[in-house]
């Protein structure tokens, strides 16, 4: 799990920098977007997640179950610092009111707890922190345990959500996520209809390896160099699991 919001703030500012870049260069891992549709689009994602931490009651309270439209301004300057605001806005909110509190989320999680909103806005935020790169170059690596939790992360709450809202279905077989630079591995499958992940180290009937930022990319539908995700066995399960996506 994520421990404190330093991730977080260090790729906040990371990207409030970016913006003094190119704001109209096209990102590659997010296509049809600038970087500004980036910047605004983490924005209103950033303060619609402080709202929730916020606010968590009461339970009947009418809720967005997207981020907010365009408010943000048009000058690189002022853009800045409506980004940076609401980036530290979230951040101080998390600390404040810490990772056991209750709250609201769109994600199909019993009781949830504001720890949700801390590790969800900080996959978010560094996720958008490659792309932003990306569209200008500069891209840093991620921390490999962050991305490995971050795997987690994707195949716990993500898939889940995707499954809920837009009705998707999960593939058939099941496959062994391995990291190969840090701890981490997941068999993931469904059975009796629900998909059921297995951290203990077992076989599947894919097996997918890679460095936990390669495999954190590529299950976001983000592009890693040729080879830097391997798949034995059944390659066609493989393939499935990983081509989930996102957004």
């Amino acid at each position: 799990m994520i421990d404190g919001t330093g991730q977080l703030r260090n790729d906040s500012a990371r990207i409030t920098e970016l913006i003094a870049t190119n704001l109209s260069a096209s990102v590659p891992g997010c296509p049809g977007w600038t970087l500004r549709d980036l910047v605004v689009h983490l924005g209103g994602v950033h303060r619609w997640a402080t709202d929730a931490v916020l606010t968590a009651g009461p339970p009947d309270r009418p809720r967005a179950t997207d981020p907010p439209a365009d408010g943000a301004p048009q000058e690189p300057d002022a853009l800045a610092r409506w980004f940076g605001d609401g980036a530290i806005a979230l951040a101080n909110a998390l600390d404040a009111v810490g990772p056991d509190a209750p709250t609201w989320t769109p994600f199909p999680i019993d009781s949830p707890r504001t720890e949700v909103w801390l590790r969800r806005q900080t996959h978010e935020t560094a996720l958008h922190r490659w792309d932003g790169e990306g569209a200008v170059g500069a891209q840093r690596a991620m921390d490999p345990v962050v991305a490995s939790d971050g795997i987690d992360e994707y195949l716990s709450v993500i898939v889940p959500r995707l499954v809920q809202r837009d009705g998707l279905v999960l593939p058939a077989g099941s496959a062994h996520l391995h990291c190969t630079d840090v701890e981490g591995e997941w068999t993931v499958e469904v059975l009796d209809g629900e998909l059921v992940i297995d951290r203990a180290h077992r076989k599947g009937d894919a097996a997918i390896r890679g460095t936990a930022q390669d495999l954190l990319l590529t299950l976001w539908g983000r592009a890693v160099p040729d080879g830097a995700v391997e798949i034995f066995g059944d390659e066609s399960v493989g393939r499935a699991w990983t081509s989930i996506g996102g957004n």
